[in-house]
């Protein structure tokens, strides 16, 4: 038996545009944060991986635990998580200050 997928079909300009503005923004979205993270990047070596500061600003290294690999334990009880940690994530944030 085939089943009909029942989709509501917009011809409303004002919900086209709306949708064409929010595709938009979201390839923006992507572009500027790609951008964003070149430019930290370039900070991170102006800074010789180090924090850093000047004028308003100041760029912080921030690292956290890596994630746990759950599928690589064998039971879950009674077992040292830490044990399953992948490599420590490093981010960094630039702030205004």
């Amino acid at each position: 038996m085939i089943h009909k997928i029942h989709n509501c079909i917009q011809k409303d300009k004002q919900w086209i545009d709306t949708a064409s503005k929010a595709f938009k923004m979201a390839q923006m979205r992507k572009f500027y944060e790609h951008e964003e993270r070149k430019l930290k990047k370039e900070l991170q070596l102006l800074s010789d991986n180090q924090n850093a500061y000047g004028g308003e600003f100041m760029l912080v290294k921030q690292e956290r635990k890596g994630i746990v690999i759950y599928k690589d334990i064998p039971e879950l009880r009674h077992v040292n998580l830490d044990e399953y940690r992948g490599d420590p994530v490093v981010s960094w944030r630039l702030t205004k200050i």
